[in-house]
C-alpha cells in the first residue's frame, strides 16, 4: 500500500476510534466535531475531508451497529425452517437500535432513501442492501407459501420498513410508553401485514 493511502486510512481510523469512544461513553447526541478533532489530533478540515459533515460521521458509526442488526436477519434467514415469526423477530434489533436515541432515527430516515452517487460513503449502498435483504427474506417466505403472495416482495418489504418507522416514531414521541409496548405493537402489525 502506498504511504499516502496508508496515512489516509490511518487518519480515518483514528477519527472513527475517537468518535466511537465518545459515543460509547456519552451517546450519539454528545458527539461534537470539535472534541473529535481535538482528541484525534487532526484539523477540522481533515475530518470533513473524510466524512463530509458530522451527519456522515454519525451515520458511519450507526452503520456499524446497523450491520450487527443485519447479521440477525441473515442468521434467521439461514435457518432451515425459516418462518414468518423468525423474520419478525429478526427486525426487533432495528427497533431497539433506532429507538435508543432520536438522532439515530433521524439519521436513518434522512439517509434511507439516498442513492449511492449522492454520497462519498457507502451509506446509500447499505440502505439499498438492507431493503434487498428484506425483499429476499420475504421472497423466501412467499416461495414456501408462508406469507401472502398478492404483492411483490419489494412492496411487502417497504411495508415492513414503514411499520418499523412508525413503531420507532411512536416510541420516541411517547405514544408508546415503553420499548416493550413498541415491540408488541410492531410484531402485531408486521404479522398482520404479512398474513
Amino acid at each position: 500500500m502506498k504511504e499516502p493511502q496508508k496515512r489516509r486510512l490511518d487518519t480515518r481510523k483514528k477519527i472513527l476510534d475517537v468518535a466511537r469512544e465518545i459515543v460509547l461513553q456519552d451517546g450519539y447526541e454528545a458527539l461534537r466535531t470539535e472534541e473529535v478533532v481535538k482528541k484525534a489530533g487532526v484539523a477540522k478540515g481533515t475530518l470533513f475531508a473524510h466524512f463530509g459533515d458530522k451527519d456522515q460521521l454519525l451515520y458511519t458509526l450507526m452503520c456499524e451497529e446497523f450491520d450487527g442488526a443485519v447479521g440477525t436477519v441473515v442468521r434467521e434467514m439461514s435457518k432451515q425452517d425459516f418462518m414468518p415469526e423468525d423474520f419478525v423477530t429478526s427486525l426487533v434489533p432495528f427497533l431497539k437500535l433506532l429507538s435508543r436515541e432520536r438522532i439515530l432515527f433521524d439519521l436513518f430516515q434522512h439517509f434511507a432513501g439516498v442513492t449511492v452517487d449522492q454520497f462519498s460513503l457507502e451509506v446509500g449502498d447499505d440502505c439499498h442492501e438492507f431493503q434487498d435483504l428484506l425483499a429476499n427474506a420475504i421472497k423466501r417466505l412467499q416461495t414456501d407459501s408462508k406469507i401472502r403472495t398478492d404483492l411483490p416482495e419489494t412492496a411487502l418489504g417497504e411495508g415492513c420498513l414503514a411499520f418499523l418507522v412508525q413503531a420507532v416514531s411512536f416510541k420516541l414521541s411517547g405514544q408508546y410508553s415503553s420499548l416493550d409496548e413498541a415491540e408488541k405493537e410492531f410484531r402485531f402489525k408486521l404479522k398482520s401485514w404479512l398474513s
